[in-house]
Protein backbone atom coordinates (compact mmCIF):
# COMPACT_ATOMS: atom_id res chain seq x y z
CA UNK A 1 0.00 0.00 0.00
CA UNK A 2 1.78 3.19 -1.19
CA UNK A 3 0.51 6.49 0.39
CA UNK A 4 0.93 10.06 -0.75
CA UNK A 5 3.26 11.46 2.05
CA UNK A 6 2.11 14.96 3.20
CA UNK A 7 4.50 17.58 3.74
CA UNK A 8 4.81 21.33 5.47
CA UNK A 9 5.02 23.14 2.46
CA UNK A 10 8.21 25.05 3.51
CA UNK A 11 9.98 21.44 3.91
CA UNK A 12 13.23 21.22 1.65
CA UNK A 13 13.16 19.15 -1.64
CA UNK A 14 16.46 17.29 -0.36
CA UNK A 15 14.80 16.44 2.88
CA UNK A 16 11.63 15.00 1.44
CA UNK A 17 13.59 12.82 -1.28
CA UNK A 18 15.51 11.21 1.84
CA UNK A 19 12.44 10.44 3.58
CA UNK A 20 10.50 8.71 0.73
CA UNK A 21 13.85 6.96 0.02
CA UNK A 22 13.91 5.77 3.06
CA UNK A 23 9.89 4.85 3.19
CA UNK A 24 10.52 1.72 1.94
CA UNK A 25 7.27 -0.33 2.25
CA UNK A 26 5.49 3.50 1.13
CA UNK A 27 3.37 3.83 4.37
CA UNK A 28 4.42 7.84 4.49
CA UNK A 29 5.82 6.95 8.29
CA UNK A 30 9.47 5.83 8.80
CA UNK A 31 9.47 2.93 11.50
CA UNK A 32 12.33 2.08 13.35
CA UNK A 33 13.47 -1.13 10.96
CA UNK A 34 13.22 2.36 8.03
CA UNK A 35 15.98 3.88 10.38
CA UNK A 36 18.07 1.38 11.67
CA UNK A 37 20.71 0.84 9.30
CA UNK A 38 20.91 5.00 8.89
CA UNK A 39 21.07 5.31 13.33
CA UNK A 40 23.35 2.60 13.14
CA UNK A 41 25.99 3.97 11.01
CA UNK A 42 29.38 3.60 12.50
CA UNK A 43 30.62 6.39 10.60
CA UNK A 44 27.74 8.43 11.65
CA UNK A 45 27.67 8.55 15.61
CA UNK A 46 26.20 12.05 15.34
CA UNK A 47 23.34 10.63 13.50
CA UNK A 48 21.67 8.32 16.18
CA UNK A 49 21.09 11.34 18.36
CA UNK A 50 19.74 13.64 15.86
CA UNK A 51 17.39 11.28 14.76
CA UNK A 52 15.75 10.28 18.44
CA UNK A 53 15.20 13.71 18.59
CA UNK A 54 13.17 13.97 15.03
CA UNK A 55 10.12 11.97 16.80
CA UNK A 56 8.64 14.55 18.84
CA UNK A 57 5.47 12.40 20.37
CA UNK A 58 7.63 9.38 21.27
CA UNK A 59 5.39 7.03 19.32
CA UNK A 60 8.54 5.38 17.57
CA UNK A 61 7.44 6.66 14.21
CA UNK A 62 8.65 9.45 12.38
CA UNK A 63 5.88 11.25 10.18
CA UNK A 64 7.21 13.73 7.44
CA UNK A 65 5.63 16.68 9.39
CA UNK A 66 8.20 15.35 12.20
CA UNK A 67 10.71 14.47 9.75
CA UNK A 68 10.75 18.44 7.79
CA UNK A 69 10.77 20.18 11.69
CA UNK A 70 14.50 18.07 12.25
CA UNK A 71 15.94 18.83 9.41
CA UNK A 72 14.26 22.68 9.46
CA UNK A 73 17.41 23.89 11.46
CA UNK A 74 20.04 22.07 8.75
CA UNK A 75 21.70 24.57 6.74
CA UNK A 76 22.50 23.90 2.47
CA UNK A 77 26.32 23.30 2.05
CA UNK A 78 27.48 26.74 0.92
CA UNK A 79 25.59 28.57 3.92
CA UNK A 80 26.47 26.13 6.63
CA UNK A 81 30.01 26.34 5.41
CA UNK A 82 29.80 30.43 5.06
CA UNK A 83 28.24 30.09 8.52
CA UNK A 84 31.23 29.03 10.56
CA UNK A 85 33.86 31.71 9.61
CA UNK A 86 34.96 33.80 11.57
CA UNK A 87 34.34 37.32 9.54
CA UNK A 88 36.97 38.98 11.77
CA UNK A 89 39.87 36.84 9.79
CA UNK A 90 41.60 38.31 7.04
CA UNK A 91 42.67 36.33 3.95
CA UNK A 92 40.06 33.37 5.01
CA UNK A 93 38.16 32.26 1.77
CA UNK A 94 34.70 32.97 1.96
CA UNK A 95 32.32 31.28 -0.27
CA UNK A 96 29.79 33.04 -2.69
CA UNK A 97 25.98 30.99 -2.02
CA UNK A 98 23.28 31.33 -4.01
CA UNK A 99 19.90 32.43 -2.75
CA UNK A 100 18.95 28.83 -1.47
CA UNK A 101 22.06 28.52 0.46
CA UNK A 102 23.93 26.05 -2.68
CA UNK A 103 27.62 27.71 -4.14
CA UNK A 104 27.17 29.59 -6.26
CA UNK A 105 29.22 28.80 -10.05
CA UNK A 106 32.22 31.14 -9.73
CA UNK A 107 33.63 31.08 -6.72
CA UNK A 108 37.12 33.34 -5.71
CA UNK A 109 39.44 33.87 -3.00
CA UNK A 110 39.96 37.62 -2.93
CA UNK A 111 43.57 37.36 -0.97
CA UNK A 112 44.84 35.41 -3.37
CA UNK A 113 43.10 37.13 -6.33
CA UNK A 114 42.18 33.08 -7.58
CA UNK A 115 38.80 31.94 -8.83
CA UNK A 116 37.81 28.52 -9.54
CA UNK A 117 34.51 26.83 -11.02
CA UNK A 118 32.29 24.61 -8.39
CA UNK A 119 29.00 22.23 -8.83
CA UNK A 120 26.68 23.49 -6.28
CA UNK A 121 27.80 21.95 -3.45
CA UNK A 122 31.22 23.09 -4.00
CA UNK A 123 33.15 20.63 -5.93
CA UNK A 124 35.63 22.20 -7.72
CA UNK A 125 35.61 21.22 -11.41
CA UNK A 126 39.19 20.31 -12.13
CA UNK A 127 41.82 22.86 -13.77
CA UNK A 128 39.45 25.51 -13.50
CA UNK A 129 41.84 27.61 -11.03
CA UNK A 130 42.80 31.01 -12.67
CA UNK A 131 43.58 34.77 -12.17
CA UNK A 132 40.29 36.42 -12.86
CA UNK A 133 36.81 34.65 -13.09
CA UNK A 134 36.84 31.35 -15.08
CA UNK A 135 34.02 30.99 -17.87
CA UNK A 136 32.28 27.90 -15.82
CA UNK A 137 29.10 27.59 -18.31
CA UNK A 138 30.93 25.38 -20.90
CA UNK A 139 32.78 23.75 -17.81
CA UNK A 140 29.78 22.82 -16.40
CA UNK A 141 28.78 20.22 -19.13
CA UNK A 142 32.35 18.32 -19.24
CA UNK A 143 31.08 15.42 -16.48
CA UNK A 144 28.55 14.70 -19.47
CA UNK A 145 31.35 14.41 -21.47
CA UNK A 146 33.52 12.73 -19.10
CA UNK A 147 31.52 10.19 -18.08
CA UNK A 148 30.72 9.53 -22.00
CA UNK A 149 34.60 9.16 -22.42
CA UNK A 150 34.80 6.64 -19.47
CA UNK A 151 32.33 4.72 -21.47
CA UNK A 152 33.91 5.17 -24.55
CA UNK A 153 37.00 3.97 -23.02
CA UNK A 154 35.34 1.15 -21.15
CA UNK A 155 33.96 -0.35 -24.40
CA UNK A 156 36.97 -0.01 -26.24
CA UNK A 157 39.15 -2.32 -22.92
CA UNK A 158 41.09 0.71 -22.49
CA UNK A 159 42.81 0.33 -19.36
CA UNK A 160 42.15 1.38 -15.15
CA UNK A 161 44.80 4.22 -14.67
CA UNK A 162 43.04 6.05 -17.64
CA UNK A 163 39.83 5.49 -16.06
CA UNK A 164 41.41 7.10 -12.29
CA UNK A 165 43.26 9.94 -13.97
CA UNK A 166 39.29 10.81 -15.42
CA UNK A 167 38.42 10.26 -12.04
CA UNK A 168 40.88 12.23 -10.26
CA UNK A 169 40.23 15.38 -12.92
CA UNK A 170 36.70 15.52 -11.85
CA UNK A 171 37.18 15.30 -8.18
CA UNK A 172 37.46 18.48 -6.14
CA UNK A 173 38.57 20.51 -3.07
CA UNK A 174 34.87 21.14 -1.49
CA UNK A 175 36.04 18.88 1.24
CA UNK A 176 38.92 20.71 2.02
CA UNK A 177 38.36 24.26 2.43
CA UNK A 178 41.40 26.67 2.40
CA UNK A 179 40.49 28.15 5.94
Amino acid sequence: MSLLAHFPQACKGEVRWMFQHLDINGDSRLSLKELYDLEHDQSEVCLRPFLQQCDIDRDVIVTPSEWCRCFQRTERPCAAVKHKITPDLLGVFVPDCDSQGYYKQIQCHNAINMCWCVDKHGVEFANTRTHGKPICDTIVSKPNLLSKQITSNSANNSSDDEDDDIDQDIEGSADHPDY
